[in-house]
């Protein structure tokens, strides 16, 4: 929690205590929440016990996150981070039946380079019948990247 709290203070959440949600807690990594208030967004960070922090917004640590466990546990730590509602899945009844043949369960792939692809399908309310597809890219060395694909995109 201390590296949580050096974190906050210069995000300007200092003085305002972070909340651990110990149901995410996955190896060494500690998942925080701060709720700044009215017209503030709230900051969502895993920090983990060698001082590093993972969020969106941050490239590094990506890696060490994604590879933490299996992919299914992972996606729901990927969520919090980003205050993503729920992981769409293929079972679900869409609007639209050709969504639900895009969607698939979150997977981790692992390259010779040994970088890893982590992609999951997420919706945010209100639009729970409009995912799109979210793929982290992330090397040993560090670094990642993001990119968001909306479902309609996909189904051209």
């Amino acid at each position: 929690m201390a590296t949580y709290a050096k974190f906050t203070a210069t995000q300007g959440g200092a003085g305002i205590a972070p909340v651990e949600n110990e149901s995410l807690r996955i190896g060494d990594f500690r998942f925080y929440l701060i709720e700044r208030g009215a017209g503030n967004p709230d900051l969502m960070a895993a920090a983990r016990a060698d001082g590093s922090i993972v969020r969106f917004d941050q490239p590094a640590g990506w890696y060490a996150l994604l590879t933490a466990g299996p992919a299914e546990e992972v996606a729901a730590r990927v969520a919090f981070l980003d205050r993503i509602a729920n992981i769409a899945v293929p079972t679900w009844t869409y609007t639209d039946p050709r969504v639900a043949k895009l969607v698939e369960k979150p997977k981790l792939e692992t390259a010779a380079d040994k970088s890893v692809t982590f992609t999951m399908w997420v919706v945010t309310p209100p639009a729970m019948s409009d995912p799109f597809r979210l793929v982290i890219h992330a090397s040993p060395a560090g670094g990642a990247t993001f990119t968001q694909t909306y479902w309609e995109e996909l189904a051209k």
